[in-house]
């Protein structure tokens, strides 16, 4: 047999929940005109309003930019392929040497000027 816990016997009722004018009275709402009232609830409802104007800008501006999937991205190799690489002549060609760009296009530069 399952041995049950009894609960704790309190001899005194829970306490009593707040009502909403209570709650009002806390927060100095309840005090304020009905004016003052109209001015706090429409000033959330137009932040609201504003946060989600500037949802939908987000979300259309999101269409336009470029997806993920077609960059190209660099494979990752491990390190035994490595190794093997380098002894190999690969068919793709290699990065060229920035020393070599400079230089390609420093001479066209000279040429062009020499004209």
């Amino acid at each position: 047999m399952d041995k049950r816990k009894k609960k704790e016997y309190s001899p005194f009722p829970p306490e009593q929940l707040l009502r909403k004018e209570d709650i009002a009275m806390m927060s100095g709402e309840y005090f304020l005109s009905d004016k003052a009232k109209d001015e706090i609830e429409g000033k959330k409802k137009r932040e609201e309003k504003a946060a989600r104007k500037q949802e939908k800008a987000n979300a259309k501006a999101r269409e336009f930019e470029a997806p993920e999937d077609d960059l190209p991205q660099a494979k990752k190799s491990s390190s035994k392929e490595k190794k093997s690489k380098k002894g190999e002549d690969t068919d793709m060609p290699k990065r060229p040497d920035i020393e070599d760009l400079k230089n390609k296009f420093l001479t066209k530069k000279r040429k062009k000027v020499a004209e």
